[in-house]
């Protein structure tokens, strides 16, 4: 499951979703509204109520939308007024305060209370995710039409006392005006999460209206929400069989399947979207989601293309579309995109983390820091922009600034299992970085305890374990990892270097053996398994491993000064030696070690001279062995002598092959597994691509698919191949190999 986790946090966003809570501080308005209704001899007491409620709830409405429009920025999103009672109906609800009836009049003060701020950024969600908008005003448009009904019924049944056809039908269009009250309050409460008032409130809706669909599509969208799949579908069946032609009921249908794991279903519901209504940008806009989805990305982006040229000023097509091409690697296509959604929708949140999240993926971090601080202002609740931040502050090495906005991550997102996961994992990451190896064992802990299959928490759950000194334990973290992802060849690397730790070299060079099969450029592991031969005294063979390394990463020092090692004290051969610890100045002039290891090789060759200025260089580097020589030796050296050098490189060097104490092999992977590739390592998040050398696979059946893996799990393998397409493959009935380079 590498790399997934993480794209399906920033994948899952507004347009998917039907019904979102927006819990914020919030200041608090009140509106208050009474309203009168005269009972004609129709009315009964029931049918009264309904009326009166119906038109106090009318006024309420309307005199919140007159104030959202003079007070928030709503007055920016061009809607209607009629638009914005639709929409605020699914929102907020009505709370009566006093009623009365007096066999004449039904009297009613009902009110509003809400933070006019969070309304306005519900409707913003709301007028995005089109499909439901439509719903809402759908619901609106009934209600207006079964008022209108209900007066020219009574009108006409004041003339006509006796026709029971029209007293019949009276009582029918109230309940019917009944049923829409509830259908509004089932999608309020389906918007808080309160799914079983929700269900409650549309089953009444039907009870008064058998029907009408839109009731059964809620409660169908509700029942998916809870994972009662068998029911959501029952009913959104049912609400298709009642109007076959509202392409809203598609588009939720498509959703659920979606959400079921049904992806083909989901497509085709959307191509029934399309056929009914071939000019609705939303109906593209979705089904690019559900390719998304599928991993289609060409597909994905030619919707999406579409929805853009039917509606050109459809901001979230532009970001939706930004989204795909960021996962396709195509971040300055996806750029332009955002910067295009950002220019029709200033206030657009998403976008700007978006757009951040792409100039990270370049390795920009300090504009994708300025979008997420954009984000943020816009969003002080968008718990993906806190991540998106922490990401960036910790790659350009400011952990502590990361380790609060994975903190508020965490907070934002309290039920979000996924997301809590991702960013316990990071943070676990930055508290390494930091040498706060415990806290990041804790993380790496709430992890997995969170997704029990997150294969790199235990891999670097493992790295940590190892820091602290608990290497059996690291090596049953590394276990884990190994039997999850079998062909991960840095999890042998780094089972390899605790067995080391252990003293039990020949199974660490057995890992290190099989890390090397599995991915035989990586310099790192010829170097790890160099150290174990030069501890077994098998010089020749960890030269070989050394010179290997070197081959594959001409900058790695620890290979020139662990060869050079082995030249000097077991081959004798100093002007070999000498020539390594050169070339490992010449890499990190400071490497105060490099210069003490040549200042003996000079010693050692006759050349004293030489020696003690390289000796001397180091003391003044800070290496203490070099400055206990010179105290000996009563030699004087001035450490003021080297400004701005006062400690030596972070870089910890091999331990000499002479060394008889239980080894501590220093030179550790710099490769993590990641959730994302990146052009920048600064927070060790990025170095990695474990299917990088992966070109494809090979089935049982000897078909050859060639392309770049996009995950892999105990079970499954998905396969992205160069038209864009993914196909999932049966990991331990289909997939024979694997294709590297």
């Amino acid at each position: 499951m590498m790399k997934s986790s993480l794209i399906r946090i920033r994948l899952i966003f507004i347009l998917l979703i039907l019904f979102i809570p927006n819990f914020t501080s919030a200041e608090i308005k009140t509106f208050i509204k009474e309203y009168t209704y005269q009972a004609s001899e129709a009315d009964s007491k029931i049918s009264s109520r309904v009326i009166a409620l119906e038109q106090v709830k009318r006024l309420l409405l309307e005199e919140l939308g007159t104030y959202l429009e003079s007070h928030t920025e709503i007055v920016n999103f061009q809607l209607k007024k009629d638009q914005i009672t639709a929409l605020t109906a699914g929102i907020v609800q009505t709370q009566i305060i006093k009623e009365k009836w007096d066999g004449e009049k039904y009297w009613v003060q009902a009110r509003i209370e809400t933070d006019p701020d969070k309304v306005a950024k519900d409707v913003d969600a709301l007028r995005k995710e089109r499909m439901q908008s439509r719903s809402l005003e759908d619901v609106q448009k009934k209600a207006d039409e079964l008022s209108r009904e209900v007066e020219k019924l009574r009108k006409e049944l004041e003339l006509s006392k006796k026709d029971q056809t029209k007293v019949a039908r009276y009582d029918e269009a109230v309940k019917e005006l009944s049923a829409t009250d509830f259908v509004e309050k089932g999608y309020s409460l389906g918007r808080l999460k309160k799914y079983e008032e929700a269900i409650d409130a549309f089953t009444k809706a039907i009870q008064l209206n058998p029907k009408y669909s839109k009731a059964f599509e809620g409660r169908g969208y509700i029942y998916g929400e809870v994972g009662n799949y068998k029911q959501a579908f029952e009913n959104l069946n049912k609400a298709i069989e009642l109007d076959p032609k509202d392409e809203n009921i598609y588009g939720t249908r498509g959703l659920v399947y979606l959400k079921s794991g049904n992806y083909q279903r989901s497509i085709e519901d959307c191509d029934k979207v399309i056929e009914l209504a071939p000019k609705l940008e939303a109906a593209y806009i979705l089904r690019g989601l559900f390719y998304f989805k599928h991993g289609h990305y060409n597909q994905t982006i030619e919707d999406f293309n579409k929805g853009i040229e039917l509606n050109p000023k459809c901001a979230e097509a532009y970001e939706s579309r930004g989204i795909a091409y960021n996962e396709l690697g195509n971040y300055h296509q996806a750029i332009k995109d955002y910067n295009k959604a950002v220019e029709l929708n200033p206030k657009g949140a998403r976008a700007y983390n978006g757009r951040g999240k792409a100039y990270g993926s370049l390795g920009k971090y300090q504009q994708q820091i300025q979008d997420c601080n954009t984000a943020i202002t816009l969003d002080p609740e968008f718990a993906v922009a806190y991540f998106e931040r922490g990401y960036a502050y910790g790659s350009i090495g400011n952990y502590n600034q990361a380790i609060e906005d994975f903190n508020k991550a965490i907070e934002l997102d309290p039920k979000d299992k996924e997301s809590k996961a991702v960013a316990y994992y990071y943070r676990g990451i930055v508290y390494d970085k930091l040498g706060n190896y415990k806290d990041s064992v804790r993380d790496y802990d709430k992890t997995i305890e969170l997704n029990p299959k997150y294969t790199e928490a235990y891999n670097n759950r493992g790295n940590a374990y190892r820091k602290l000194g608990n290497f059996k334990q690291a090596i049953e973290d590394y276990d884990k990892t190994i039997e999850t992802y079998p062909e991960f060849a840095v999890a042998y690397n780094n089972r390899g270097l605790a067995y080391a730790e252990l003293g039990n070299l020949n199974q660490a060079i057995k890992d290190f053996n099989r890390a090397i099969e599995l991915n035989p450029k990586d310099a790192v592991t010829y170097y790890n398994r160099g150290n174990a031969y030069a501890y077994l005294r098998k010089q020749n063979q960890a030269i070989k491993d050394f010179s290997k390394a070197i081959e594959l990463n001409p900058k790695l020092i620890e290979a020139y000064l662990g060869r050079g090692y082995l030249y000097e004290f077991f081959l004798r051969n100093y002007k070999k030696a000498m020539k390594d610890f050169s070339k490992a100045i010449e890499l990190n002039p400071k490497h105060a070690e490099a210069y003490y290891d040549r200042g003996v090789c000079y010693r050692r060759h006759g050349d004293s001279e030489r020696a003690i200025q390289d000796i001397k260089v180091a003391a003044r580097l800070g290496d203490q062995k070099a400055q206990a020589f010179l105290k000996k030796e009563e030699i004087a050296w001035t450490p003021e002598d080297v400004p701005n050098t006062t400690s030596s490189d972070k870089s910890p060097r091999p331990q000499k092959p002479e060394t008889k104490a239980e080894p501590s092999l220093s030179v550790t992977s710099p490769y993590k597994i990641q959730q994302r590739p990146s052009q920048n390592a600064g927070l060790s998040m990025d170095e990695y691509d474990p299917y990088k050398k992966i070109k494809g696979i090979v089935l049982q059946n000897g078909k050859v698919i060639e392309g770049k893996i996009v995950r892999w799990d105990p079970d499954i393998v998905k396969i992205q191949t160069k038209d864009g397409k993914v196909s999932s493959y049966d990991f331990k009935k289909e997939v024979q190999t694997f294709i590297t380079e």
